[in-house]
């Protein structure tokens, strides 16, 4: 199958544009990096967003302009792992309709960080649930990530795989141990501190 060159190079393009604005915005505006600890009480959670409130909806309204990065980066990946499917292409449908849910996991917490941000004089309470809400939907499901990622590594061991293929043999191993990296995620649902938790070396 035939896929045109400049159209995957211009959503290549695409991808790195609005994931380094996504990126700056995150660590930039948001003061988010390193990732705030899941122990602050409701008053210290709630001057996160209460103090430079306008740069930190700034930083929220970039990465919700910018959280479809992702789309063009997967329609890519997809379209050069159908070169090395025989019949239907089974494993790179897996990949794409997993990095197209998987998507959403990147605008759904500024959503509600911006959510928290909109209103700083409500209980200190209800903004803390909406921080950890975000803060856990960013961190935590890692399903979609590895249901993209093990389909990469099926086709990079693929014996229709070549010597010029985007997904060589050793890449293959890489996707894997990714798949099992990045499901360490999960364990921030159970820790608050250490590096299990949501700002933990493991999990984040």
């Amino acid at each position: 199958m035939h896929i045109d060159a400049k159209s995957q190079r211009a959503l290549l393009w695409v991808f790195m544009i609005l994931s380094t604005i996504y990126t700056t915005a995150y660590v930039s505006l948001l003061d988010f990096w390193p990732p705030v600890s899941p122990a602050l009480n409701a008053e210290e959670v709630l001057r996160l967003y209460s103090e430079h409130n306008m740069r930190f909806r700034t930083g929220v309204a970039l990465m919700m302009l910018t959280a479809g990065f992702y789309i063009p980066l997967t329609v890519v990946i997809s379209g050069q792992m159908e070169r090395y499917e025989k019949g239907y292409p089974i494993w790179s449908r897996v990949q794409l309709i997993a990095g197209m849910l998987g998507t959403w996991l990147f605008a759904f917490p500024p959503f509600m960080w911006g959510v928290a941000a909109f209103t700083v004089e409500r209980d200190p309470a209800l903004t803390l649930v909406l921080h950890e809400i975000a803060w856990l939907c960013f961190v935590t499901p890692p399903s979609y990530f590895a249901m993209q990622v093990i389909p990469i590594g099926v086709v990079a061991f693929s014996k229709y795989n070549d010597d010029m293929s985007a997904f060589p043999r050793w890449f293959g191993y890489l996707t894997f141990w990714m798949a099992v990296s990045g499901s360490f995620g999960i364990a921030a649902m159970l820790f608050r501190t250490g590096p299990f938790a949501w700002n933990g070396w493991f999990s984040f």
